[in-house]
């Protein structure tokens, strides 16, 4: 469980930090990079109320947190094969 986690946090932290020198070679501003940061972090406010509601109606901690490792990880590689 802590490895797991420490991977995905690095990958969010990761992605935070490099979001502009990311978004720099496709003509994107350092704006648009702030507001791809803020969305960032506010459907990650959205999810966690989400998915925080469905985890206090079944308790079924481990499987709903590596489900959602596993979805982020498949859309983090996506979004980078992409670049």
């Amino acid at each position: 469980l802590l490895i797991s986690f420490s991977c995905g946090q690095g990958t969010v932290n990761t992605l935070a930090t490099l979001l502009e020198q990311i978004t720099d070679p496709y003509g994107f501003d350092s704006a648009d990079s702030s507001l791809f940061g803020v969305l960032f972090i506010v459907t990650g406010f959205i999810g966690c109320a989400v998915f925080g509601t469905i985890l206090d109606k079944n308790s079924k901690y481990k499987l709903i947190f590596v489900t959602l490792l596993s979805v982020s990880t498949v859309v983090i590689c996506v979004f980078a094969l992409t670049l």
